[in-house]
């Protein structure tokens, strides 16, 4: 899958994230200023992110940006993806998964941290 680059981040019709550093997505600024970490991970809602038909969403916020997923939603089950293309035509083989309760599950390449009702 081709990134454009021009987009501090995509949301569409794949249900793929990419964030850029230095963008900002939910409210949330992954850096203060021009380059300078805060230590904070870059925190997304689960109900902000569009799942495709399958109900499957893959982030991936690059090199060195943490991740931190909320969810009003239990989670189900997780771990690393066994040999998987999602409806949209993206390989998550390899990928960290996650899959809450109502049946939506986010892919990552990066283990991401989440925070989810029991």
């Amino acid at each position: 899958m081709a990134r454009d680059l021009s987009e501090d981040y995509i949301i569409g019709a794949s249900a793929t994230l990419f964030a850029r550093e230095g963008s900002i997505i939910g409210g949330q600024a992954p850096r203060h200023g021009l380059g300078q970490p805060t230590g904070e991970p870059l925190e997304l809602a689960l109900a902000d992110l569009l799942p495709d038909t399958a109900g499957e969403v893959v982030v991936s916020a690059g090199d060195g940006v943490a991740l931190r997923l909320k969810s009003e939603l239990p989670l189900r089950d997780s771990g690393v993806c066994e040999e998987h293309v999602t409806v949209t035509g993206v390989d998550v083989t390899g990928l960290y998964y996650y899959s809450f309760e109502g049946g939506v599950t986010v892919y990552s390449p990066e283990d991401i941290e989440v925070l989810a009702t029991a």
